[in-house]
């Protein structure tokens, strides 16, 4: 199972949460039989793999709340894991796409939010609701950075003067160079200091800078005439659009908080369900989670716990 965080929880596990709440059903059931088409795997299907694009045929032990461009866990904490996209539904199994295959017996689960989906006009979507928890995770991030991640995987190609910083970098605290810790400054700070400052090379780096030069991207001077390898301290944010069985980079103890937001937006949506004063409820209950994580990075934070 693919866990980020210190924690279990993945995201189908908050959406169910979230489904319950706004009263519409989820996928949980078992796979009775899967169904391997006669010529499948010898060549007489696509590349041979299960992976060719080829729909399989699952029984399952019930079909309720799958409809077609549903996404569904299949073999959930096992090692041939994966996320399904339903192409047919008939009454007692449907047909998918798989990379792998499955046993009869491996759980089959999803929030699939099936309310008017199969009539096209859906209350909700999965990749609608997948989005909200994607905005929710990295507003919440953004305004509490508890996750740190390192990274030495970063390197300055020679007389380069910057590179690229990590993709899922909010913002880098350290930066070092051959192992030593750059000062951080500005192009602006630099031109004050020393006017040939593009020019020099040959010394060892000594500050970084990330203005003047696009986004996610950090400069190191001097420019070294050979490739620098770095190391980079980062504020950690989540995916832009997060699956439905990754992990989360925050523990378990902080989704709550990100359901909370998730319940919010759902709420505050136009359609059949929009409740403005249970959107105001879960919001208030967002921001008192942001307080309370913003109360624990401070203690993390203060010198006189360091």
């Amino acid at each position: 199972m693919p866990v980020q965080g210190v924690g279990a929880l993945i995201v189908n596990d908050l959406l169910t949460d979230v489904s319950y709440a706004l009263f519409q059903p989820v996928v949980n059931t078992t796979i009775t039989t899967f169904t391997v088409p006669a010529g499948y795997g010898d060549g007489g299907f696509g590349d041979g793999g299960y992976g060719d694009g080829t729909g399989l045929v699952v029984t399952v032990g019930s079909v309720a709340s799958l409809y077609v461009g549903a996404q569904v866990i299949v073999g959930l904490g096992l090692g041939t894991e994966e996320v399904v996209t339903i192409t047919q539904v008939d009454a007692g199994d449907f047909v998918a796409a798989f990379v792998n295959a499955h046993n009869p017996g491996e759980i089959v689960v999803g929030a699939t939010f099936p309310y008017q989906n199969a009539a096209g006009d859906p209350m909700f979507t999965q990749s609608e609701m997948l989005g909200y928890v994607s905005e929710a995770l990295n507003d919440f991030l953004l305004r509490v950075p508890l996750v740190i991640a390192v990274t030495t995987s970063i390197s300055m190609p020679p007389t380069q003067p910057f590179t690229a910083l990590p993709s899922d970098c909010m913002k880098p605290v350290r930066v070092a160079a051959f192992g030593v810790g750059l000062r951080e400054s500005s192009q602006s700070n630099l031109d004050g200091c020393d006017w040939r400052w593009q020019q020099e090379t040959g010394n060892p780096p000594q500050a970084y800078y990330r203005d003047k030069i696009g986004l996610q991207q950090v400069g190191v001077w001097p420019v070294q005439s050979n490739t620098t390898p770095l190391e980079i301290v980062y504020e950690q944010r989540s995916a832009q659009l997060i699956g439905l069985a990754d992990g989360f980079v925050l523990p378990d103890p902080f989704i709550p908080t990100i359901k909370a937001r998730v319940l919010s937006t759902a709420y505050s949506k136009d359609g059949d369900q929009r409740a403005p004063a249970l959107a105001k409820s879960w919001g208030d209950r967002y921001e008192a989670g942001v307080k309370v994580a913003g109360v624990i990075l401070e203690v993390i934070n203060a010198q006189e716990m360091q």
